[in-house]
């Protein structure tokens, strides 16, 4: 799908690529770190460069505004080239219900009990594990792959 891009939006996406400046940027951020944790790594290869730079960090540290920057246009490439359609997600539809069950990313079924009170979050808690959850409803897209179950009228 990336091969769909013409010759003007890649020399786009490169020059906001190459604006970034990582002087200043660590090649590993302090974050949470365990077997069910996502890492990813970005590494840089160019000739204005002396040696390829690599930097690794996780959803769930804090990233230096270069390193922000870069993930954001990598999830601008894949966005206009429809790679998040092709991931499992929740229905694009889909508005939370108390009853509703939710697949979290690591397998776990949750079920959404009520919202908060300013209407924008939601309390989940956990069918087989004792964990309660909230969340913004914004962020449910994030740690939740799929409906598992609708909830049921009456």
């Amino acid at each position: 799908m990336l091969g769909e891009y013409g010759p003007d939006e890649v020399a786009a996406f490169r020059r906001r690529l190459e604006e970034i400046d990582f002087s200043e940027t660590d090649a590993a951020e302090s974050a949470p770190d365990g077997a069910w944790v996502e890492r990813c790594r970005l590494e840089l290869r160019d000739e204005r460069l002396a040696e390829p730079r690599s930097f690794a960090f996780g959803r769930y540290g804090s990233h230096s505004l270069a390193l922000s920057t870069a993930v954001r246009v990598v999830e601008d490439i894949a966005l206009r080239a429809g790679v998040e359609s092709a991931r499992p997600g929740l229905p694009a539809d889909y508005k939370p219900e108390p009853g509703d069950r939710l697949e979290r990313t690591d397998g776990q079924i949750f079920e959404i009990v009520g919202f908060t009170a300013d209407g924008k979050g939601v309390e989940l808690t956990g069918v087989l594990q004792p964990l309660t959850l909230y969340l913004p409803i914004s962020d449910l897209r994030q740690g939740f792959v799929r409906l598992e179950r609708r909830r049921r009228p009456g």
